[in-house]
């Protein structure tokens, strides 16, 4: 099974899981990403399960962000209304944190067995879905030559230009980092790694 087959496959093993242990219930609500993740998702998930389980409806919820989500989440505490929720690790871990994920119980599918190591990061009631990477994107009719360094970043030409996800975002975690490293510092980096937020 390559790697895309795992994440799917597991992925479709959560919501499996979830309607095990809510005894098949009649509809499940999925909040994820909006826009392209949200197609994608659709398409390689959630529409092959509603295929294989025409008896329960799968409700996606789409989100901008993981905070967004865990403000959503922290609403509902009471009255929780989300079965699953697709977030960063380093957002599940304050959900995990706050009470508000339930552990994945490992008796209930095979497939979690089919999950990268990296998938799991301790104190997280979660697995993981996709690998995330940190690109830097240009426009190439407006950046010219194209740039080769995260100090672009701070190129006095494209100031009130740059667009950077901020913080709990992990992309805005890892920019946080990498900005750190080349400041010449190296804690920031190893407390997060330590802490699980950064595999």
């Amino acid at each position: 099974m390559n790697g895309f087959k795992r994440i799917v496959g597991a992925t479709l093993a959560a919501l499996l899981s979830l309607c095990a242990t809510a005894a098949l219930a009649d509809t499940v609500v999925l909040t994820g990403y909006a826009g392209i993740f949200q197609e994608n998702y659709t398409k390689a998930v959630v529409e092959p399960f509603r295929k294989a389980h025409p008896d329960i409806q799968v409700e996606f919820h789409a989100s901008p962000n993981s905070a967004q989500m865990l403000g959503t989440l922290r609403a509902q505490a009471g009255a929780p209304q989300i079965d699953i929720v697709i977030m960063d690790v380093s957002v599940a871990k304050a959900a995990t944190a706050e009470g508000l994920l339930a552990p994945i119980d490992e008796t209930v599918t095979r497939h979690l067995g089919d999950l990268y190591p990296q998938a799991r990061v301790e104190g997280v009631n979660a697995v993981g879905v996709t690998f995330d990477n940190l690109v830097l994107l240009h426009n190439t009719d407006k950046v010219r030559p194209a740039p080769t360094s995260w100090n672009a970043l701070w190129d006095a030409r494209y100031a009130r230009q740059v667009s950077i996800p901020a913080v709990p975002d992990i992309q805005g975690i890892a920019l946080t980092i990498i900005a750190d490293k080349m400041a010449g510092g190296t804690s920031q980096g190893n407390r997060m790694k330590a802490s699980g937020l950064l595999g």
